[in-house]
């Protein structure tokens, strides 16, 4: 698990006129009220997960913070908004009271939400999730939105597959001396800003490039929602023992808000299927 820094975010539209304290941005005939509140990314999680209650309004001091007149021209801008598009990789289970309100894709246990995020460049991120209002209010259907959007997303965050040891050295400055691909039993895929970076399991091609780099087919084990592990599949560990690993990590190093899923996937270059292992 990669250390994430932790930023607080506005949260989301999701419906068109709905206006409750539990969603800071609502569009209303149009309009974005410019009504902010700031989460965390764990209350942002156990809010969506109807975990908790909101926790009232407050208005940001300055538009350094958050450019809301930016969020306002991507949500009423379809071609602004997907160059502000990201995914994020979340379990389904936890996200299934929201999931019928949004676009997203599905992978076994997995789900694939759309945001647009606009940063500040400071503490605050505000992000819009796409949903199936927003793009109606932007006159587009869902076929449309989907037949560009990963291929933007894969453009507006591209994909790094590096060696777990040479990511170790580039992190803490740990010499490990010189480093051949060859030796690299575990590789983690994340996105170039580490951010949301499980989610470039979707991306067009990552699955088949990654069994190129991995000599075969490989393991997928989801560190965190920033990215995942690739282990290649040669016989030496049992799905089991993995998932034994997976779910220790997640209890004991990866925070709650964080986490995937305790699942183990296995991609099989010759068929081209990504499962549960």
């Amino acid at each position: 698990m990669i250390n994430m820094p932790q930023k607080k975010h506005v949260i989301y539209v999701l419906q068109e006129g709905e206006i409750r304290q539990d969603r800071c941005l609502a569009i209303s005939s149009g309009f974005v009220q410019r009504v902010t509140m700031i989460y965390t990314m764990k209350e942002m999680l156990e809010m969506e997960t109807g975990k908790i209650e909101n926790k009232g309004f407050s208005n940001f001091q300055s538009a350094a913070d958050i450019n809301m007149k930016a969020l306002e021209d991507i949500i009423k801008n379809y071609r602004l908004m997907l160059k502000h598009l990201i995914i994020q990789a979340v379990s389904a289970e936890r996200y299934e009271g929201i999931l019928h309100l949004i676009p997203h894709e599905r992978m076994e246990d997995i789900a694939i939400i759309y945001k647009a995020v606009i940063e500040s460049g400071g503490e605050y991120t505000a992000s819009v999730i796409v949903s199936h209002e927003l793009l109606k209010s932007q006159g587009i259907t869902e076929s449309t939105f989907k037949k560009g959007a990963l291929k933007q997303v894969s453009i507006n965050r591209p994909v790094i597959i590096k060696g777990l040891k040479e990511t170790i050295m580039e992190m803490t400055g740990t010499a490990y001396g010189e480093i051949e691909d060859h030796d690299e039993k575990i590789f983690i895929a994340t996105t170039k800003d580490r951010t949301y970076g499980s989610g470039v399991i979707i991306y067009p091609g990552f699955l088949d490039d990654a069994g190129k780099q991995l000599k075969g087919s490989f393991y997928v084990l989801p560190s965190s929602i920033h990215e995942v592990l690739l282990l290649k599949d040669d016989g030496t560990m049992e799905p089991d023992a993995l998932r034994d690993i997976v779910k220790s990590v997640n209890r004991t190093t990866v925070a709650p808000e964080d986490r995937l899923t305790d699942s183990v996937y296995r991609y099989d270059c010759n068929s081209g299927e990504f499962k549960i292992a």
